[in-house]
């Protein structure tokens, strides 16, 4: 596990960014204080520069939060983190340097310059010390009970230590009923009906799930009250992984879970509006800030080949209803002459400005159009061709639950997931857009918008 790159789940998450935002704000009060604060004629002079401080630790945050410096589950070592922090500070700087001269932003470029070098000095030891003498209290110790199939589900998703930063997995108990399954040495041999409650409290438990394949006449229920009384939160083994892996388990759901849970409402006309507005002014500032890059990428496909500037392919939007999607062609003129197909790593059929555009995902700037005509969101599953979609439908469980929001030019599976090329991987997004339908909210994707940065930056998920 990264020195730097600790637990930071839930709460945890919330407290890691505020405790950051209040060292970035000490280090900006040190350079200025150490420049201005000489005498009390200039701490009065220089009053107002405080106002001005808070908006760039905001900013140092949010870039933070986009490069998935909070993501629990961020797969770097040190000298990820350090590139991240580098990139953060270059752009922090690009930001300041018009900033300072102007009238109303009082901060100069070098305390600007020397604030934010100090700053991320102090968060970077900040987390060598947390990771080192504190990782362990961001973490809660779960027992799971059940050893069979559902339980398998936990061992697989959070085998690796990257995957459950925020958990400590004691153990598996196994119960009557459970059918075979290979959970390695992690099974507890537990009396549940007499012997639960005392290794709940000899251990410290703080979570039970439930992850049996029978239930009907085969839970503790009493050994499980006993627990909850005395603290120890239950919880079923589909709300464990969606919370913990951001994903609906597709295969193990079952109807009642999917009607009786939070979640999949529709939104009320004021999240529409407010929806709609976030999806016109982020495509408005795309297309103001790029258009020369868009300007110049369309000369370059023409120039390589003659073809085609914009390939059009029809794709399953809301409600099922197909559309037109438009994007920069990246491949050789017909190329899916024998059919639709996938595309796959290091693909024959592109051309050399397409693997560019691919890599950094600008092929896909021309869907802007398609959000401000009303036929995709900025945030949503992505689309799919209808032959993906006919055969996915019958062959995946609740496929066809994607159709009810507007498919998205950026998503929570593209975050989560890489490229997409065979029906296991469609399997695999679909829990992750079956979890995005569920919780969405204009809140959520406001955080899928700024964590498609890391995206974009590290060429991630495109091929």
């Amino acid at each position: 596990m990264s020195k730097f790159a600790f637990a930071s789940t839930g709460k945890s998450c919330r407290l890691l960014a505020i405790s950051e935002l209040v060292i970035i704000y000490l280090g900006f009060i040190c350079v200025l204080a150490s420049f201005y604060f000489t005498s009390s004629e200039e701490v009065q002079q220089k009053v107002y520069s405080l106002l001005d401080i808070p908006f760039l630790p905001i900013v140092i945050i949010l870039l933070m939060l986009s490069l998935g410096l909070y993501n629990p589950r961020l797969r770097c070592d040190e000298q990820g983190v350090f590139r991240r922090l580098l990139i953060i500070s270059a752009l922090v700087l690009l930001l300041a340097f018009p900033l300072s001269n102007l009238d109303f932003f009082s901060l100069d470029f070098q305390i600007t310059l020397y604030s934010v070098v100090l700053s991320l000095c102090l968060l970077m030891a900040f987390r060598y010390v947390i990771s080192r003498r504190f990782a362990e209290s961001f973490r809660h110790k779960v027992l799971v009970l059940g050893g069979g199939e559902r339980a398998q589900i936990i061992w697989q998703r959070m085998r690796r230590e990257s995957d459950k930063k925020g958990v400590d997995i004691l153990g598996f108990v196994p119960i009557s009923g459970d059918k075979e399954a290979d959970l390695g040495s992690n099974k507890i041999d537990l009396d549940i009906d007499r012997d639960l409650l005392n290794y709940v409290k000899a251990n410290q438990v703080d979570e039970i799930v439930v992850a049996c394949d029978e239930r009907r006449g085969k839970l503790p229920v009493k050994s499980l009250f006993s627990c909850k009384i005395h603290g120890v939160e239950v919880m079923d083994v589909l709300n464990f992984i969606e919370r913990e892996t951001g994903q609906i388990a597709v295969n193990q759901m079952y109807p009642s879970w999917l009607v009786y849970s939070n979640g999949f409402s529709r939104p009320d006309s004021i999240r529409a509006i407010s929806s709609n507005l976030l999806n016109i002014t982020i495509a408005a500032a795309i297309l103001f800030v790029t258009w020369p890059l868009i300007l110049f990428v369309m000369v370059a496909i023409y120039l390589e080949d003659r073809g085609p500037i914009l390939y059009r392919q029809t794709r399953v939007g809301y409600g099922g209803k197909p559309f037109e999607i438009l994007k920069f062609r990246s491949m050789r003129v017909n190329s899916q002459a024998n059919g639709a197909q996938w595309a796959q790593k290091d693909d024959e059929r592109t051309t050399f400005i397409g693997r560019f555009i691919r890599r950094y995902h600008i092929d896909e700037l021309p869907q802007i159009i398609n959000i401000l005509k009303g036929d995709m969101s900025f945030i949503g599953p992505r689309p799919e061709q209808p032959e993906f979609v006919d055969r996915l439908c019958q062959q995946l469980p609740y496929y066809s639950e994607r159709h009810n929001v507007k498919p998205g030019l950026a998503g929570w599976a593209q975050l989560n997931y890489p490229y997409g090329a065979s029906d296991k991987d469609a399997l695999e997004k679909l829990k992750y857009d079956l979890y995005y339908i569920k919780h969405r909210n204009i809140w959520f994707d406001m955080s899928i918008f700024v964590r498609t940065v890391e995206v974009v930056f590290f060429a991630q998920g495109s091929r």
